[in-house]
């Protein structure tokens, strides 16, 4: 970004007495929400269906971007749903906020809209304001926002809290050049994680591509090939076979009984508990593993994991799996189940289960019941292709080859788009105190 302005301040600066801000221009006004906007709360009205459906936009905290503006959400509810559950329109270019699950989404109203008690939104009390420099501003002040959260099931951001948040305020002739700077230099910044992140989904499709092609095709482009009789399967060498894979591999469930863990059950240290969100890559992720005790271990009935085992989610995230190469016991939630190859390498098999041929299964499955899950009983069913065994240690290992250069061109993109939120958070903390002058 090098036509950014340089970081150049203010001549006169002074404590704004808040450590997270620090000093800004001597000649800005320091002063609470409360003096500056009205804050209007949101309501949900009852599920009858007269107040639903009609033409009146209302929101939500999982309907807001974590910025920019917001039109509507999914939902639109009637006048009698309006009138029934006692919330208030807010303006257009009123500033909301995400006040619970999660606190800190900040959005400009593009239109007039109601939201959900979720969500609270800053009218300003006139019109002598840049709200775009002050939605900017509370995105600089997000963690604590988040500190001054309460709650025990999950945290709010109160109203009474919100409007004694402190803000800073410029002259209005700043806080629109500030604004209309940090809009353009932000756009630039999103241009270019939008880029990045367009070239991660890039490489994540021709990852899958050369996973699908090696485990229907082989390595061998050259192979006789042969009608499979399995329309997502399609043609596969002379020499292959498809079988079904309760015929190569067995399966264990998680534990499903009385004595399944409780929340006072897992521990700091112990034997490991794996759930689905261990579940990101190829291989287990125990960076957010939970532990249970060797005794609570011993008293399940679920699955004892073993080296090799590929451990597969029926419900919830469905299809996702992973490896284990590096455990020699835990066992799994009870909405997994491992995998223990028998007649067929297991890397091979692990590298179908991440490829369309399972996916698709998948799909006509739940797609045909309605249902996100699936059974130990049902993956045993799907069709694998089944190449002679040298054959599938030579793909398994040509995949793990491959997959690790492209996984790292993913890590390398993942941590430039890293970088950069830092530092367009950075340059709005900045620009918004006035550590950096741009008018």
């Amino acid at each position: 970004m090098s036509d950014m302005t340089p970081a150049v301040g203010y001549t006169e600066m002074r404590d704004s007495g808040f450590p997270d801000i620090g000093c800004v221009p001597s000649a800005w006004s320091i002063m609470k929400v409360k003096h500056i906007f009205d804050v209007i709360c949101g309501a949900t009205p009852k599920e009858n269906p007269e107040n639903w459906d009609g033409n009146i936009p209302w929101i939500g905290p999982s309907d807001m971007p974590m910025t920019g503006t917001i039109e509507h959400g999914k939902r639109f509810i009637s006048e009698l749903g309006y009138a029934s559950c006692g919330t208030t329109l807010v303006p257009q270019n009123s500033i909301i906020i995400s006040t619970r699950a999660p606190i800190g989404k900040i959005c400009i109203a593009a239109n007039r809209l109601g939201t959900n008690q979720g969500c609270k939104a800053l009218v300003p009390r006139n019109k002598s304001i840049n709200n775009r420099f002050f939605a900017y501003y509370l995105r600089s002040i997000i963690e604590r926002l988040e500190v001054d959260g309460t709650g025990t099931t999950f945290k709010e951001l109160s109203t009474s809290k919100l409007l004694n948040e402190p803000l800073i305020a410029p002259p209005i002739s700043e806080q629109s050049a500030i604004a209309a700077y940090l809009d353009t230099q932000c756009a630039k910044i999103d241009e270019i994680i939008a880029e990045a992140k367009a070239s991660i989904e890039d490489y994540k499709q021709w990852k899958a591509s050369i996973i699908y092609e090696a485990v229907t095709k082989g390595l061998d482009p050259n192979a006789e090939m042969k009608d499979s009789g399995i329309e997502w399967i399609g043609e596969i060498p002379k020499e292959w076979l498809v079988t079904k894979m309760r015929k190569v591999a067995s399966f264990y469930n998680g534990d499903r009984t009385s004595r399944y863990p409780k929340p006072d059950d897992f521990v700091v240290a112990g034997v490991p508990f794996i759930n689905s969100t261990n579940l990101n890559g190829d291989t287990l992720n125990m960076t957010s593993c939970k532990y249970i005790t060797e005794e609570k271990y011993n008293s399940l009935s679920g699955t004892k994991l073993r080296p090799n085992d590929i451990v597969y989610c029926l419900r919830g995230s469905v299809g996702k799996c992973a490896i284990n190469t590096t455990l020699q016991r835990g066992t799994v939630a009870s909405s997994l189940m491992s995998i223990r190859a028998e007649r067929i390498n297991p890397y091979f098999l692990l590298f179908v289960l991440l490829s369309d041929v399972i996916s698709r299964q998948t799909g006509v499955y739940i797609n045909g019941t309605c249902a996100a899950n699936l059974s130990a009983e049902n993956v045993g069913g799907f069709a694998v292709p089944f190449p002679p065994a040298q054959e599938q240690g030579q793909i398994a290992e040509c995949l793990m080859r491959k997959g690790a250069m492209i996984d790292e061109l993913i890590a390398d993109k993942s941590k430039f788009i890293a970088n950069l939120d830092t530092y367009k958070k950075s340059l709005i903390y900045e620009v918004v105190t006035g550590k950096r002058r741009v008018c």
